[in-house]
């Protein structure tokens, strides 16, 4: 309800069988109601392989977080994670400004030389 009022969207954004084997998603559930989804997210093999791995070329092609889910942490706790299954991944645009900004944060982060 939220994410279709925010974005005013009239259909589901995702549905298991959208993408096939070309895609991976991933839900965020809170941790006192793990029927209550709170976040999600989706990746998409651009290559087409359906595999992660480092031939294929992965695209993080949207995250969303109920607002009260928001600047918890929950995507910096599993980047590192996304990091290892996706090598290589892009998020890919249109990129929100707190998207951009989360994303500066970890490539300030990241150790230099």
């Amino acid at each position: 309800m939220y994410f279709q009022r925010e974005f005013h969207f009239d259909f589901v954004q995702y549905a298991r069988d959208d993408h096939g084997s070309d895609s991976e998603a991933f839900l965020w559930v809170n941790r006192g109601d793990a029927s209550t989804v709170v976040g999600a997210c989706l990746f998409v093999d651009r290559a087409g392989a359906g595999l992660p791995s480092q031939q294929s070329e992965w695209g993080l092609s949207w995250v969303w977080f109920h607002p009260f889910a928001r600047r918890c942490g929950n995507l910096s706790r599993a980047w590192g994670f996304f990091e290892q299954v996706f090598v290589g991944f892009r998020p890919e645009p249109p990129l929100s400004s707190a998207m951009e900004a989360f994303l500066a944060r970890r490539r300030a982060s990241l150790p230099t030389g």
